[in-house]
């Protein structure tokens, strides 16, 4: 004849479970965290190659937006500059548009979005992953010389970038995963950047994960007086720069 439990003994079994429960919780959280994490590594690395299979079809030119002409996913509208400069900046969110005819959006969607990331049904986009502006300025402007040029000549300097500039490719950053959806409480910025490890590509197809906070210091930008110089997006030299 089988004892039933006694109301002492369930409960203790319950709180045996809440215990284990709230023991395990933490590593199963940290274990998915670390698995998206590498999701957003590979997609770095995927967005990357695109972006070179971009420059191999463009004579070694990395994308760049063009001014008078709207990005953005088809059918949603677009942004767009009148200026070569807005227009090389703009390329920083929206570089996906400018490689459609390499990586379709409706079927790279999910490579230029970081893991975790949702969006209002309809709304516009941006690329999860950041492209450096190192990579569509000349690093001119991130000079002390420069800061005294006028706007006229400051504007030829919005303008292709091409391999050969890459003075550094294993230690310049080409893309940042910004949103870094998969973690369950970003922490604060510092300076508008990321203060934790953020999965991240360099100029020669290698991803890491790396605190930009330890990269290298960020210099002023000419063309971008009234802001505040960002670490990976204001680097000294721009493309013949170093980040880490």
């Amino acid at each position: 004849m089988r004892r039933a439990l006694t109301l002492i003994e369930v409960l203790v079994a319950i709180g045996v479970i809440g215990l284990l429960i709230a023991l395990l919780t933490p590593a199963l959280v940290g274990a998915r965290s670390l698995a998206l994490e590498a999701v957003s590594l590979n997609n770095a690395r995927q967005c990357w190659s695109v972006v070179e299979q971009y420059a191999d079809a463009n004579q070694n030119a990395y994308p760049r937006c063009r001014p008078n002409t709207p990005y953005g996913p088809p059918g949603m509208g677009g942004i767009g500059s009148s200026t070569e400069v807005g227009a090389s900046y703009l390329t920083t969110a929206h570089w996906y548009a400018v490689v459609r005819d390499i990586a379709p959006f409706h079927e790279f969607r999910p490579v230029f979005t970081s893991p975790g990331r949702t969006d209002p049904e309809n709304s516009g986009f941006i690329a999860s992953y950041f492209f450096m502006p190192a990579f569509t300025v000349k690093g001119t402007v991130w000079t002390p010389a420069a800061q005294s040029m006028p706007p006229e000549r400051l504007a030829e300097f919005a303008t292709e970038v091409r391999r050969s500039e890459v003075a550094f490719p294993a230690t310049k950053v080409g893309m940042y995963d910004w949103h870094t959806s998969y973690l369950r409480k970003r922490p604060p910025l510092v300076d508008g950047m990321p203060t934790h490890k953020t999965p991240m590509v360099f100029a020669d197809g290698h991803a890491e994960s790396l605190n930009p906070q330890n990269a290298s210091d960020p210099h002023p930008n000419a063309h971008l007086p009234e802001e505040r110089p960002r670490r990976l997006h204001d680097t000294a030299a721009g493309a013949q720069g170093r980040d880490y």
